[in-house]
Protein backbone atom coordinates (compact mmCIF):
# COMPACT_ATOMS: atom_id res chain seq x y z
CA UNK A 1 0.00 0.00 0.00
CA UNK A 2 1.24 3.35 -0.65
CA UNK A 3 1.19 6.58 1.12
CA UNK A 4 -1.60 8.37 1.23
CA UNK A 5 -3.95 5.45 0.23
CA UNK A 6 -7.18 4.18 2.00
CA UNK A 7 -8.57 0.61 2.31
CA UNK A 8 -11.51 -0.49 1.99
CA UNK A 9 -11.83 -0.94 5.35
CA UNK A 10 -11.05 2.63 6.56
CA UNK A 11 -13.79 4.05 4.39
CA UNK A 12 -16.24 1.08 5.43
CA UNK A 13 -15.32 2.27 9.16
CA UNK A 14 -15.80 5.90 8.44
CA UNK A 15 -19.31 5.51 7.30
CA UNK A 16 -20.21 3.71 9.74
CA UNK A 17 -19.09 6.37 12.14
CA UNK A 18 -20.49 8.78 9.98
CA UNK A 19 -24.11 7.01 10.30
CA UNK A 20 -23.75 6.24 14.20
CA UNK A 21 -22.67 10.17 14.61
CA UNK A 22 -26.04 11.39 12.80
CA UNK A 23 -28.18 8.85 14.53
CA UNK A 24 -26.86 10.31 18.08
CA UNK A 25 -27.19 14.00 16.83
CA UNK A 26 -30.73 13.00 16.03
CA UNK A 27 -31.25 11.63 19.40
CA UNK A 28 -29.65 14.06 21.71
CA UNK A 29 -31.43 16.93 19.97
CA UNK A 30 -34.61 15.91 20.15
CA UNK A 31 -35.51 15.42 16.17
CA UNK A 32 -35.40 11.65 16.27
CA UNK A 33 -38.50 11.14 18.31
CA UNK A 34 -40.36 13.85 15.38
CA UNK A 35 -38.53 11.87 12.65
CA UNK A 36 -39.90 8.51 14.04
CA UNK A 37 -43.70 10.02 15.04
CA UNK A 38 -43.79 11.25 11.07
CA UNK A 39 -42.84 8.11 10.03
CA UNK A 40 -45.47 6.07 11.82
CA UNK A 41 -47.90 8.79 10.83
CA UNK A 42 -47.29 7.87 7.18
CA UNK A 43 -47.18 4.27 7.44
CA UNK A 44 -50.55 4.68 9.59
CA UNK A 45 -49.43 3.69 12.94
CA UNK A 46 -48.97 6.78 14.78
CA UNK A 47 -51.68 8.18 16.91
CA UNK A 48 -52.78 11.27 15.29
CA UNK A 49 -54.51 9.43 11.76
CA UNK A 50 -56.23 11.94 9.90
CA UNK A 51 -58.13 11.13 7.07
CA UNK A 52 -59.59 14.21 5.31
CA UNK A 53 -62.68 12.04 3.52
CA UNK A 54 -63.93 11.63 7.18
CA UNK A 55 -64.05 15.14 8.62
CA UNK A 56 -67.35 16.66 8.05
CA UNK A 57 -67.65 18.84 5.59
CA UNK A 58 -64.51 18.25 3.86
CA UNK A 59 -63.23 16.25 0.90
CA UNK A 60 -59.76 15.20 -0.68
CA UNK A 61 -59.21 17.15 -3.88
CA UNK A 62 -56.43 16.17 -6.01
CA UNK A 63 -55.10 20.18 -6.80
CA UNK A 64 -52.36 22.35 -5.70
CA UNK A 65 -55.66 24.32 -3.83
CA UNK A 66 -59.00 24.46 -2.95
CA UNK A 67 -61.73 25.71 -5.97
CA UNK A 68 -64.54 27.95 -5.74
CA UNK A 69 -62.16 30.24 -3.22
CA UNK A 70 -62.05 27.08 -0.62
CA UNK A 71 -59.27 27.45 2.28
CA UNK A 72 -57.57 23.86 2.19
CA UNK A 73 -57.63 22.14 6.02
CA UNK A 74 -54.26 22.10 7.59
CA UNK A 75 -52.91 18.91 8.45
CA UNK A 76 -51.35 15.76 7.00
CA UNK A 77 -53.81 13.60 5.32
CA UNK A 78 -53.33 9.71 5.08
CA UNK A 79 -55.58 9.60 2.41
CA UNK A 80 -54.79 12.50 0.12
CA UNK A 81 -51.50 11.85 -0.56
CA UNK A 82 -50.55 14.94 -2.80
CA UNK A 83 -53.90 17.04 -2.46
CA UNK A 84 -55.61 19.19 -0.50
CA UNK A 85 -58.86 18.59 2.20
CA UNK A 86 -61.03 21.05 0.42
CA UNK A 87 -64.16 22.00 2.25
CA UNK A 88 -67.23 20.54 0.33
CA UNK A 89 -69.26 23.43 -0.41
Amino acid sequence: MRKGQLTVNTIVIAALALVVLVVLFGIFTGQMGNWVEKIKNVLGYGEEQKYCNEQEGFKCVYAKECPSKGTAKAGEWLDCFGGVCCPTQ
